[in-house]
């Protein structure tokens, strides 16, 4: 068996990214013939309907992928929203994320990845989860002991820094204390998406 869901027979997302390249520009080609004739709001409604959550399954997983890989993944996601702006390619990329109202690949991949965390931290997830995401205890009191930082494991190789345990504590200690500290997943999904700009 030479492939398994995401992971090919050489540890690596290549085949599972080359495929979903291929789905999300097969529609964006789709939603190009028939862009002269529906609206603005029509077309976003198809891309976020039919693309977006191709972009946005598991995700996290992905996001262990190299950073050549994930920039394929952006590039189609660029691709159709200029179908959806119906502009060419060379529009302004932050501008065309601003008129929509979505978030690039790698955004949509912390954010998940966050959440994620979240429920480790606060117990709320499966134990598997909830072993993996610990809240760092210093050995002694530091200013920083209360910023409710978690544990970062140690690796010392390229797979081991891609681990979800590795980056989703990292993604965790870049966020401020106020959206870490937020006591109800609700409230911490609305925090993070006013952090971030978008859904």
């Amino acid at each position: 068996m030479d492939n398994i869901k995401y992971l090919d027979s050489h540890l690596n997302f290549i085949s599972h990214i080359n495929n979903l390249c291929g789905k999300v520009s097969c529609r964006s080609k789709l939603l190009w013939r028939i862009r002269g004739f529906i609206d603005f709001d029509l077309a976003k409604m198809l891309y976020v309907s039919l693309t977006h959550p191709d972009l946005l399954y598991c995700n996290f997983v992905i996001d262990g992928a190299t950073t050549t890989e994930k920039k394929k993944l952006q590039t189609q996601q660029n691709a159709a929203l200029c179908a959806v702006c119906n502009v060419d390619y060379s529009y302004p990329t932050a501008k065309l994320f601003s008129d929509i109202g979505v978030d690039t690949v790698q955004t949509c991949m912390m954010k998940t990845t966050c959440k994620l965390v979240y429920k480790g931290m606060y117990n709320m997830g499966p134990n598997v989860l909830n072993e993996m995401f610990v809240l760092h205890e210093p050995i002694r009191e530091l200013r920083s002991s209360h910023t409710m930082s978690c544990e970062v494991a140690r690796c010392h190789t390229q797979f081991g820094m891609k681990n979800v345990a590795v980056r989703g504590a990292r993604y965790w200690n870049m966020l401020p204390y106020d959206i870490k500290s937020s006591n109800m997943p609700d409230m911490f999904k609305e925090r993070v998406k006013k952090y971030t700009g978008f859904d």
